[in-house]
């Protein structure tokens, strides 16, 4: 028995047959995966314009407040922030999963 290294290409192969990591085969090679892939980027640039514009102003707001100094509707801020968290994670969710539909299917 020959140990053929971490590094050696299964048998009959050749360096460079191997696709490399799943989602730069998606990319790669397009069709669904490359769809998944780029559908799953493109979320998580909505996620973080999400966070840039509209979370990260509230919680900027929020830390100015104090037990005797904050706004009437603050309880109406929070709950805004809320759901906008809640949005956030869901589409984070959706872009984890479409990035492993991206790295296994091919």
């Amino acid at each position: 028995m020959t140990d053929r290294g971490l590094l050696s290409p299964a048998p009959g192969r050749r360096h460079g047959d191997e696709p490399g990591p799943g989602w730069l085969a998606a990319v790669k090679w397009g069709g669904t995966a490359g769809d998944a892939a780029v559908a799953a980027a493109a979320l998580l640039v909505v996620s973080v314009v999400m966070s840039v514009t509209v979370l990260v102003p509230i919680n900027n707001r929020i830390t100015t407040w104090t037990a005797d100094d904050h706004p009437a509707d603050w309880r109406e801020q929070a709950q805004r922030w809320d759901r906008w968290h809640y949005a956030r994670v869901a589409i984070i969710v959706a872009a984890f999963v479409l990035t492993l539909v991206a790295g296994t299917v091919a």
